[in-house]
């Protein structure tokens, strides 16, 4: 079946199960398929520019790719659960080659990368925000980008040319092209 992963914050649960919305249990986010109507779900679907639609010119590339993956606490239900960010060994951030570089805030991905992104259900496009961010499986809470990277004891905060204890990198395929906000390079 094919589905479209819809951005629904937990209020707005409600009004998507009336819309005919299913929850996907495993993946803990709801979703439409191809046969239901996209104009009723617009308000919790992508936009196709923020997705890397036609037109989208893309910032940073990437022919070695991670995803990063570390375990935290939830902002607000405080549970335990897995994040994901974007580490690059090597790329180009407008003409400017890096090394060894975290991509925060990311608005726009490549069609390559949001398939490969459908990996990790929990990081995905938040329609308020406009940016990719983690989402808690257990109560749906976004993530703060801030609240993972930019302070010591972080999940990403550490990531570097060393992968520090407790992050593991999952190689991504091929060149990623993307658009982000900020890029720290470590």
């Amino acid at each position: 079946m094919n589905r479209m992963h819809l951005f629904v914050a937990p209020e707005d649960y409600p009004q998507v199960r009336a819309l005919g919305a299913c929850w996907d249990q495993q993946a803990k986010c709801w979703y439409i398929d191809a046969a239901m109507s996209r104009e009723r779900f617009g308000a919790w679907l992508p936009d196709a520019e923020a997705q890397g639609g036609p037109g989208t010119d893309f910032f940073i590339e990437s022919p070695e790719a991670y995803i990063a993956r570390a375990a935290t606490a939830c902002r607000r239900c405080r549970r335990s659960i897995e994040v994901v960010c974007l580490y690059c060994r090597r790329g180009t951030v407008g003409a400017q080659p890096l090394e060894a570089f975290r991509v925060q805030y990311i608005w726009a991905v490549d069609a390559d990368l949001r398939r490969q992104l459908r990996r990790w259900p929990g990081y995905r496009m938040d329609a308020s925000a406009g940016v990719y961010l983690n989402h808690c499986p257990h109560c749906g809470a976004r993530q703060d980008e801030a609240d993972l990277h930019e302070e010591p004891g972080q999940a990403f905060h550490d990531l570097g040319r060393e992968v520090p204890d407790g992050v593991r990198l999952e190689a991504l395929e091929g060149r990623v092209r993307l658009s982000g906000d900020d890029c720290v390079e470590v």
